[in-house]
C-alpha cells in the first residue's frame, strides 16, 4: 500500500519528522496524525481504493477525480507548502491509476495528467532555483522541499514515459 501505518513512499517528508511534538500523536495512533488536510484525505482516499470490491471500484474513482478537480482549483491560490502537498497527492493517484490500467478510458487520464503537470510547472516556477556553494548545507526543510519535488517529478516522467512507450507498443 502507498501510505500505510507510519510508512511513505519517498516522495513524502511526514511533519512529524520536522516538529518533534508531533511524533508521539503518531507513534500512539499507529498512522499519521500529522498530515496537512489534502494529504490526510489523500490518505483516506488510498486506503478505500485498497479496500475496494467491484460494486464501489466506480465510486472511488470518482470520488479520487473529485479531489483532483477540487486540488486543481485550490492551486492557483495557494502558497509553495501547499502545492507541494497537493503535487504528492497528485503523485499517489498516478500511481493508484497506473496501478488501474482497465480504467484509463473510463477514468479522464488526461486530466488528472494535465493538472499534475501544470502543478509541478507552477511549484517549478515558483521557486528559486540557486546553486548551493559546495560547503554549505541547505536547511533541512528546504533540503526536503527540493528533494520531495525532485522525486515526485522524477517518478512523474517515469511514469509518464512508460505508459506514453506502452500506448505506442501496444498500437
Amino acid at each position: 500500500m502507498i501510505i500505510e501505518g507510519l510508512k511513505l513512499p519517498p516522495f513524502i517528508k511526514a511533519p512529524c519528522h520536522q516538529n518533534e511534538e508531533l511524533a508521539p500523536g503518531c507513534a500512539a495512533a499507529g498512522r499519521h496524525q500529522c498530515f496537512p488536510k489534502n494529504l490526510d484525505t489523500c490518505a483516506g482516499l488510498v486506503h478505500m481504493y485498497y479496500s475496494r470490491t467491484e460494486e464501489n471500484v466506480d465510486t472511488i474513482w470518482s470520488m479520487i477525480y473529485a479531489e483532483v478537480a477540487k486540488v486543481a482549483s485550490e492551486c492557483p491560490a495557494s502558497n509553495a507548502e501547499e502545492r507541494l502537498e497537493i503535487m504528492q497527492c497528485l503523485t499517489i493517484f498516478l500511481l493508484l491509476q497506473a496501478d488501474d490500467p482497465q480504467s484509463y478510458e473510463a477514468n479522464d487520464i488526461g486530466f488528472l495528467l494535465t493538472v499534475a503537470i501544470d502543478t509541478y510547472y507552477d511549484l517549478a516556477l515558483t521557486q528559486e532555483w540557486r546553486d548551493e556553494l559546495p560547503n554549505t548545507r541547505p536547511l533541512y526543510r528546504e533540503w526536503i522541499f527540493r528533494e520531495t519535488m525532485r522525486r515526485s517529478l522524477s517518478l512523474m516522467i517515469y511514469w509518464f514515459s512508460t505508459h506514453i512507450l506502452m500506448l505506442i507498443v501496444g498500437s
